[in-house]
């Protein structure tokens, strides 16, 4: 896993076999010398996919408050990264959602599973090559890789750690966690 800092804002491009996905990566001002636990921050669909990876980062104003949990992590000592999902913020596929179309990207997220090209396995490819990256930083204690998601993002962040065993917690807000983490992570108990 290759990552090039973009220079601006603690922006990063995870790049894996030809493919980037940026992100952001957050990182305490002040730290301790020993690694720190990390939280690999999914966002929710916010009906505006353009949002995406911002909200989780606080850079969206007032109006996504309560989405600005991996700026409440990074102030709480933990490393974060906050990647942009499929089809939203800089991810946009333009056969998938035109450019200027910021809302409902989620009828037409299911059309393209419907034509035989599956999303969810790329989210968690995504989501493992997070940890990756995440694994490869000094910086981290790989023993304490979380996720955390909201709405989409808990999806997200759900199959994230049914998926990878070194994420060893994760915090879901959202509809429907109760139903689904023990279907795809039967080893977990929900507290």
């Amino acid at each position: 896993m290759e990552d090039l800092l973009r220079g601006r804002d603690g922006q990063v491009d995870a790049l894996h076999a030809g493919r980037s996905v940026s992100a952001y990566l957050l990182i305490p001002r002040e730290r301790a010398e020993t690694p720190l636990p990390t939280m690999v921050c999914f966002h929710q669909c916010n009906v505006d996919c353009i949002l995406a990876k911002d909200a989780v980062v606080g850079k969206t104003g007032e109006a996504t408050l309560d989405q600005r949990y991996g700026l409440e992590l990074v102030k709480a000592g933990f490393v974060v990264l906050a990647p942009d999902s499929l089809d939203c913020g800089e991810r946009n596929i333009p056969d998938l959602r035109a450019s200027d179309e910021n809302d409902f990207c989620w009828p037409r997220f299911h059309d393209h599973v419907d034509v035989g090209r599956p999303t969810f396995g790329k989210k968690v490819y995504d989501g493992m090559r997070a940890v990756d990256l995440l694994q490869s930083l000094d910086m981290v204690d790989s023993s304490r890789i979380g996720a955390i998601g909201h709405s989409m993002g808990q999806q997200d962040a759900f199959r994230a750690i049914a998926a990878d065993q070194r994420v060893g917690a994760v915090i879901l807000s959202g509809a429907q966690a109760d139903k689904y983490l023990p279907l795809h992570a039967p080893r977990l108990h929900l507290a």
